[in-house]
């Protein structure tokens, strides 16, 4: 075990997924990811990023930061293909004075979605992060706070 972090199974969290070679996919011909992975800081720090900016598709998952971040968007690069073995891509928006980093990966976007929700009314820290070690908890505040590091307060009708 990695300095103690606990590992996780992502087939833990999906209905559907084949398994090759310790990879996993959402079908025998699309692209496979790692499928144990450690939940430690980096995953946090990454989890973080995608709570506060990160797009979750159908296709794959994608972050957005300011054109001046381009140090968050090479670490949230990094950190996917290091835990995930993903093949990432940085693609700047000039015209809208940002950056995205962008991962196509099916199985990688069912995943986020089952941990940490898809929308940005809807997403949510998991257990996997509230039970891991402080380090991990540090470092997805981090990336939520390099995100945007703000939020939204919803006002909820009491229907009786």
């Amino acid at each position: 075990m990695e300095k103690g972090y606990k590992s996780i199974k992502l087939e833990e969290y999906l209905d559907n997924y084949v398994i090759k070679n310790n990879l996993i996919s959402c079908s025998k011909n699309g692209s496979f990811i790692k499928n144990d992975i450690f939940i430690d800081e980096n995953f946090g720090r990454l989890l973080g990023y995608i709570i506060g900016d990160g797009h979750i598709s159908k296709s794959g998952i994608s972050i957005t930061f300011n054109a001046k971040e381009m140090n968050f968007a090479e670490d949230s690069k990094n950190i996917i293909e290091s835990i995930f073995e993903c093949k990432t891509v940085i693609r700047e928006e000039k015209n809208k004075n940002a950056i995205t980093v962008t991962a196509n990966s099916r199985i990688l976007s069912l995943f986020f979605r089952n941990i940490c929700g898809s929308k940005t009314e809807d997403k949510y820290i998991n257990s996997i992060i509230i039970n891991s070690k402080k380090e991990v908890k540090e470092n997805l505040i981090c990336g939520i706070i390099r995100s945007d590091g703000c939020y939204k307060k919803i006002r909820y009708r009491d229907w009786e």
